[in-house]
């Protein structure tokens, strides 16, 4: 009794399991195809370079035959097939060469079949149709560029689309803050995203504008926040436009001085704009002081400080201004807040 290895084989074959000890041979059984192909090859047309599939298979003295489209295919003169070594091998393809192939290996007692193999064409045309003439596209606003009529790239896993500036020229486009490339065409919507925002100035009795402007597809909506947290109410003293990107504000007062909050519906992004509201100027020549005017302001303060709660370090805020004898408030000091 020839002595084995216990070296188990599955072959599915009518449904058949049979156990095969290696270095023997399956009395009476079809061949079992041992090669392993990839579903889908992709071929260039007119490519020199030969691909090259075999079809191995074990059980007896074996010949192949391989099947195109459920016909039996036969050699050409950019096709060639080795019925003894189970070879097929593919150069200079044209169009009719591609389709689905599958290999066939038989003994005096069957035969098997491979799984299917698709011979496809790799390929990259050029762009179709006309291009695109000019878009018009408005400061601050979301401005979409479609990629149209791309070309027939195959495999599509294997094809990266870039976008350049000028025309000839290696300037490649990057994804930036305001520039996003989609990963797909049919992508319609794009994050927004937090683009500017302005800090006014404005005297009393003047009108102002506060802008703020986020980015997005669809462009989103936006609502203003008052110092109160209160959503801004359009009335005769507040009015927005432009989806909400510009806030204005009638007849200014001390009372509309701060940061008013924008926010992108949907996203809920959020930037803070500072209303800065001021007196007429007047301009005093060095060392003079102007008589029944008012104290005008020197200093100069930032519109937000940030203090660590508990800091031991002071931070210290001098209002300092102008013009005769200033009642002086409270020193202000903060300190281990």
């Amino acid at each position: 009794m020839t002595k084995c290895k216990k070296n188990l084989q599955v072959v599915f074959l009518a449904e058949l399991i049979v156990f095969i000890c290696e270095g023997s041979q399956s009395v009476n059984l079809p061949p079992w195809i041992t090669s392993v192909f990839e579903p889908e090859y992709y071929v260039p047309a007119k490519h020199p370079t030969p691909l090259n599939l075999q079809c191995k298979a074990k059980n007896g003295i074996i010949s192949y035959q391989w099947f195109k489209n459920n016909v039996k295919f036969q050699t050409n003169d950019r096709v060639g097939v080795n019925e003894q070594s189970g070879d097929i091998t593919f150069h200079n393809l044209t169009t009719e060469d591609f389709g689905v192939y599958y290999c066939v290996a038989e003994n005096k007692h069957g035969s098997s079949v491979s799984s299917f193999v698709k011979i496809l064409e790799a390929a990259l045309n050029g762009f179709s149709g006309n291009v695109h003439g000019n878009i018009i596209c408005k400061i601050f606003h979301h401005c979409k560029i479609p990629c149209s009529n791309q070309p027939n790239c195959q495999p599509i896993n294997e094809c990266t689309f870039e976008w350049r500036i000028g025309r000839g020229t290696g300037n490649k486009i990057k994804t930036n803050e305001n520039v996003i490339i989609d990963s797909e065409e049919n992508n319609d919507t794009v994050t927004s995203k937090a683009i500017w925002k302005n800090n006014p100035k404005a005297r009393i009795g003047e009108n102002a504008t506060l802008q703020c402007i986020f980015s997005g597809s669809p462009v989103p909506n936006i609502d203003w926040l008052l110092k109160n947290g209160s959503v801004v109410k359009p009335n005769s003293k507040f009015q927005s436009e432009s989806n909400g990107r510009h806030l204005f504000i009638r007849n200014v007062t001390f009372d509309d001085d701060g940061v008013y909050t924008c926010v992108a519906d949907k996203s809920n992004l959020t930037m803070n704009s500072y209303l800065n509201v001021t007196k007429l100027i007047v301009i005093i020549c060095e060392g003079s002081q102007s008589v029944n005017l008012p104290p005008w302001i020197t200093s100069v303060f930032e519109p937000e400080y940030y203090v660590p709660a508990k800091h031991p370090t002071p931070l210290n805020l001098q209002c300092k201004a102008k013009n005769g004898i200033i009642r002086r408030g409270t020193h202000f000091s903060v300190q281990s807040l």
